[in-house]
């Protein structure tokens, strides 16, 4: 009974270390809440989008959801075999994918002008495609080994605490995305959508700058 106690006080005392007297863990629990965030503000929001906005059939619009979804599926990929090209190190993995994604989170609001500008359909679908298929793919690595990397700078008798942790955090950025995403597109409009979803990108960028330099 004392052992089992004594445990439990070495990993109480090891959470605490680790997590609150930590600022590259909170680094990378806070990018992984962000990262989760943008995953279900592109999934869930990008569909209405492109119908109410772009003014995209249903038909196509879930087509060129398929499409981010598709990038995502390849970017999970991608970024696990990245991760050991990099030598396993799951920090600087995450932030080449998530800088990957911020130029076509910034394209997609102009797409609708862009169109404006092509003759040829396909060229315009195509356009949409690669911006989607890439948004997918970028933001996906990130979420892939950034449990990894939080799994990676503790210790390894309270990896499985830690990756409650990093679920709780992820679950809040899910939260944040369903209901935050449609007050800010309810009173300020579909264009502040990838604003706030580029900004939450950017930050990600500088929070995983951190540990990969440390």
């Amino acid at each position: 009974i004392v052992d089992i106690n004594k445990n439990s006080i070495d990993k109480e005392s090891n959470i605490t270390l680790n997590v609150v007297f930590n600022f590259n863990m909170w680094c990378l629990l806070l990018a992984n809440l962000l990262s989760i965030f943008v995953i279900k503000g592109l999934s869930d929001w990008i569909g209405l989008y492109f119908i109410e906005s772009m003014n995209v059939s249903t038909n196509k619009s879930a087509e060129y959801s398929l499409w981010s979804e598709f990038g995502g599926l390849i970017g999970t990929i991608a970024s696990g075999y990245s991760c050991e090209y990099f030598y396993g190190n799951s920090s600087l993995t995450s932030l080449l994918f998530a800088f990957i994604t911020i130029p076509f989170l910034i394209v997609i609001p102009f797409l609708n002008l862009i169109r404006q500008y092509y003759s040829l359909n396909i060229s315009y679908e195509i356009l949409v495609i690669i911006c989607l298929f890439m948004s997918g793919f970028g933001i996906n690595g990130p979420k892939t080994v950034l449990v990894m990397a939080i799994q990676q700078s503790c210790p390894t008798n309270i990896s499985g605490s830690m990756n409650g942790i990093a679920g709780v955090f992820g679950q809040i950025g899910a939260s944040i995305a369903g209901y935050g995403i449609g007050y800010i597109v309810h009173y300020y409009g579909w264009s502040y959508l990838f604003i706030v979803l580029t900004l939450s990108m950017v930050l990600i960028v500088l929070l995983l700058m951190i540990p990969s330099i440390s």
